[in-house]
């Protein structure tokens, strides 16, 4: 009897650590994981946004999972990634990881952006004066070469708390950047008054936003980055 019930207790344990290990295994399946970067290009009162780059130096995912070990790593770019966005979605193989399935009950991204000599990011596009009879539109461009770091907090598009990764579906979580949030604050009274670059004969004036050019336009914008960017997993 005793040598029964033994021989019963190691194949209970046998079982329980075959389906732990099973469990485990399957914790660890990878999930083919694609970040992309789109923009939303539409019209904003008087602004239309045309196409924007941004130069990435560091990419570092940290997931915290329901069950499960959490995911966390950084990647450092020797040259920066230069991201093109529009109103397309733009995908780049430097962002594209297999990463474990399950449920995440949290997934932050850390995205840092510096750049030697060109902007670390820019965005052109035209504005429209309204008041003109003939609705003058005039390009702009900003430009800000000040490195940052900006965390950004995934949410899903289902609107569930949680983000699923499943080995059957590929996830393509797309960056999204709103620029009508960049340019929020600025009002028609500051387009207005804005000072403007004037070109040759062949080639079309154009209001410059930067540190030095337009600083009062730049102060107000610089800080809302980090506010026009979300991440949402599809």
């Amino acid at each position: 009897m005793k040598l029964y019930y033994k021989h019963y207790l190691l194949l209970i344990l046998s079982l329980i650590l075959l389906v732990s290990s099973c469990k485990e295994n399957e914790l660890k399946q990878p999930v083919s994981v694609n970040f992309l970067f789109s923009m939303d290009s539409s019209e904003y009162e008087h602004l239309n946004f045309n196409h924007g780059i941004l130069h990435l130096s560091s990419f570092t995912f940290d997931g915290k999972r329901a069950v499960g070990d959490d995911v966390f790593f950084n990647i450092e770019y020797s040259t920066p990634l230069e991201i093109e966005f529009d109103e397309a979605t733009n995908i780049y193989e430097e962002l594209s990881f297999d990463l474990p399935q399950g449920i995440y009950d949290d997934i932050t991204i850390t995205l840092s952006f510096a750049s030697s000599e060109t902007p670390v990011f820019s965005l052109d596009g035209t504005y429209i004066d309204e008041d003109d009879e003939d609705d003058e539109e005039i390009d702009f461009i900003y430009e800000d070469f000040i490195s940052t770091v900006i965390n950004i907090k995934g949410i899903s598009n289902t609107n569930q708390n949680q983000i699923i990764l499943d080995k059957n579906n590929i996830s393509y979580p797309v960056f999204k950047i709103n620029p009508n949030l960049l340019f929020s604050t600025i009002t028609v009274d500051e387009w207005e008054d804005a000072d403007v670059e004037e070109e040759e004969e062949e080639e079309e004036d154009f209001i410059l936003i930067n540190s030095e050019d337009n600083n009062s336009l730049y102060s107000e914008m610089k800080d809302q980055f980090s506010n026009a960017i979300s991440l949402i997993f599809m």
